[in-house]
């Protein structure tokens, strides 16, 4: 969150100002499950606009258009498809990956407002990824273990191909396996 409000700054964006002008109505917060989340705001125009961010992968299957050069265009098989290979490569880069989208929303009560109505046929708006370095320590502390005997494991919330990038630069070996994946194994 730091980064991207530190980037937002640089960029010529208050955040402090936006949220004034814009009051937050509804949030639905992030989980691991969803993957994603989203804030619904009043605009001046006293419209309601849901801003969404999270997994590239989900953000990109709730999306029907995209916003290009100030226009909302369909958002056709082909440029998902390009998207996903973009996404997939700045993830290869060890890249921390997030996807966001917006979508104007019928002036509802704010009791009415579900996710459904917040955040399906949204209008994709970007990528922004962001390299978290890994502490110097790490390969040398996995480099311990592995002689203490001890098997090093990564869990990670993060895109696949992401952890796989950082898996490489910190030596650590092994197979890489999905959440739904590791459900359906056994104990052992």
């Amino acid at each position: 969150e730091k980064a991207l409000i530190k980037l937002a700054r640089d960029s010529g964006f208050n955040k402090e100002a936006l949220t004034r002008v814009e009051p937050r109505v509804k949030e639905f917060s992030f989980s691991s499950q969803r993957k994603m989340m989203s804030i619904v705001r009043k605009t001046t125009q006293q419209r309601l606009v849901s801003y969404v961010k999270g997994s590239p992968e989900i953000i990109l299957q709730r999306c029907r258009k995209e916003l290009i050069s100030g226009k909302v265009i369909e958002l056709t098989h082909e440029r998902r498809m390009h998207l996903k290979r973009e996404f997939e490569l700045m993830a290869s880069q060890a890249l921390r990956v997030l996807a966001f989208a917006y979508k104007f929303l019928p002036l509802y009560k704010e009791n009415e407002i579900k996710e459904e109505k917040a955040e399906y046929g949204l209008i994709f708006v970007g990528f922004q990824g962001m390299f978290d370095t890994p502490r110097e320590e790490v390969k040398e502390s996995i480099e311990k273990c592995e002689k203490a005997g001890i098997i090093v494991k990564m869990l990670t919330g993060d895109s696949l191909i992401t952890a796989k990038a950082v898996a490489k630069q910190i030596s650590l070996k092994g197979n890489a396996v999905e959440g739904r994946q590791i459900k359906n194994m056994s104990d052992s």
